[in-house]
């Protein structure tokens, strides 16, 4: 797929989970086709109610859109109509495989640090902390919206690349995208971590039994 819209690529859809690498991804991307970054465009109100309408005057650009935004109980983001629509022409589905340590990477990020991202100049910083039950319990219900849309796409054989976070971050070389982003060559401005969850959380297993069961 991406190989072709080197050339042709107009505009491309970000899906995926949070903390999956899709801020990266997009930064990555939008870089290397020299095109603008819609980093969560919906969070804005007035584009989140017209969400359709806006999403179809884009002409180009790489735009990001987390499960958070498709579950959200006052104006859901229909990813499934946007696809269905053709409205873009690539689509790339971010996931990192242990869904426990991205559910604690994002309470580490909102409720314990308060900060999404660390640049490359700055100190990571790691804290020791309990994880809310009830915070693991509503991200499962993001990991079953992750699991619907990815089934949906496959099952009506919808071309899309995926981009694996964890093998992005130990420099694995994976898919075509992957390659491309390798070879340009492109500095990200954010630190990449590799925080150990399971010696910092101490409800860890608590929190694997409640995503594991749920999800």
């Amino acid at each position: 797929m991406f190989g072709y819209i080197i050339y042709h690529m107009k505009k491309i859809l970000i899906f995926g989970l949070p903390r999956t690498g899709t801020t990266v991804l997009e930064e990555q991307l939008s870089r290397i086709f020299s095109v603008t970054g819609w980093c969560e465009p919906y969070a804005d109100t007035v584009k989140r109610s017209r969400y359709v309408e806006w999403t179809s005057s884009i002409t180009q650009g790489i735009i990001k859109i987390l499960t958070t935004e498709t579950i959200n109980q006052l104006h859901p983001i229909d990813v499934r109509q946007l696809i269905g629509m053709k409205l873009f022409d690539g689509i790339v589905v971010a996931k990192r495989d242990n869904k426990v340590d991205v559910c604690l990477s994002l309470y580490y990020a909102e409720q314990v640090i308060q900060k999404y991202q660390f640049f490359t100049d700055e100190t990571v910083t790691y804290k020791k902390f309990d994880c809310d039950e009830k915070f693991a319990v509503n991200f499962s219900q993001e990991i079953r919206e992750f699991n619907r849309i990815v089934s949906w796409l496959q099952d009506n054989n919808i071309s899309f690349d995926w981009f694996d976070y964890d093998a992005f971050l130990q420099g694995k070389t994976q898919t075509i995208l992957a390659k491309i982003i390798s070879s340009a060559n492109t500095h990200s401005k954010f630190k990449k971590s590799n925080i150990d969850y399971r010696s910092l959380c101490n409800n860890y297993d608590i929190i694997e039994q409640i995503i594991k069961s749920s999800a």
